[in-house]
């Protein structure tokens, strides 16, 4: 069952959503649907779900220039045209800019490795690579997928380094001569967004209070969710397929 507020639509649930799909997708060219913060108390789709319901019908979602999964053909509502669904965070006017940015790791404490001979990498379990294809070796450091050609390193990273029953290490790639990256507020790169991604949302105790996996398209829309929370104060995202840390989400 929905629930309008103002400009925005609310669902309770993927179904509902679902449900009002069936016999109005072909009806509208865009709706803006509402996503309620996770400490609201009041019933949700998940940005992924609801991401995953507007691209089985044809419609596409902010940024993702994915086909639908599931397509019902063209929208008559917008002449041939997919329509389009937008996303809000409970209709806030005070939250009309991102409230979020990703940011990538220094250089700073890998260019001396780079330096060091195989054997010596080896010593540290690390190796140097050669990127063979694209995407597939993404740079932590430049939040990009290195070019063919291009040399990495592959190695342990403590990602988590808090002192917190979640410290973390894990493998990850960065790439000789790369700058670090912070992105402008409320951008999703490309890096992140072909993928399927982990959020696990950490508090000022460095512990985990929230986590969800949603499709690259949607994270966005998740982050947002995640930072209505006020306990939240940062949130790492993980590539899920691997589980390896893909980058630092702090509040804009």
């Amino acid at each position: 069952m929905r629930e309008p507020d103002g400009e925005s639509t609310f669902f309770a649930s993927a179904a509902a959503f679902r449900d009002w799909l069936a016999p109005n997708a072909g009806r509208h060219a865009e709706l803006l649907v509402g996503l309620h913060n996770v400490d609201s108390g009041r019933p949700s789709m998940s940005g992924s779900e609801s991401v995953d319901e507007a691209l089985c019908v044809g419609w596409t979602a902010p940024g993702s220039g994915r086909p639908a999964t599931a397509a019902a053909g063209p929208n008559p509502a917008s002449t041939g045209a997919r329509a389009v669904a937008r996303w809000a965070i409970d209709n806030d006017p005070f939250r009309t800019m991102p409230s979020f940015q990703l940011v990538g790791l220094s250089p700073e404490p890998f260019e001396p490795l780079f330096r060091l001979s195989t054997e010596e990498l080896a010593g540290l379990g690390a190796r140097r690579v050669t990127a063979s294809s694209k995407p597939g070796f993404p740079c932590r450091i430049s939040l990009s997928d290195a070019e063919p050609g291009e040399e990495l390193l592959l190695l342990a990273h403590e990602h988590q380094p808090a002192h917190s029953p979640y410290r973390a290490s894990g493998p990850i790639y960065v790439r000789i001569g790369a700058r670090q990256r912070t992105l402008n507020a409320g951008e999703i790169p490309t890096y992140v967004s072909m993928r399927q991604i982990s959020l696990r949302a950490y508090d000022e105790s460095d512990m985990i209070v929230a986590a969800e996996v949603c499709d690259g398209v949607a994270v966005a829309a998740e982050i947002e969710r995640q930072f209505g929370n006020p306990l939240v104060r940062y949130i790492h995202l993980h590539n899920a397929k691997r589980g390896c840390f893909s980058c630092l989400v702090r509040r804009a």
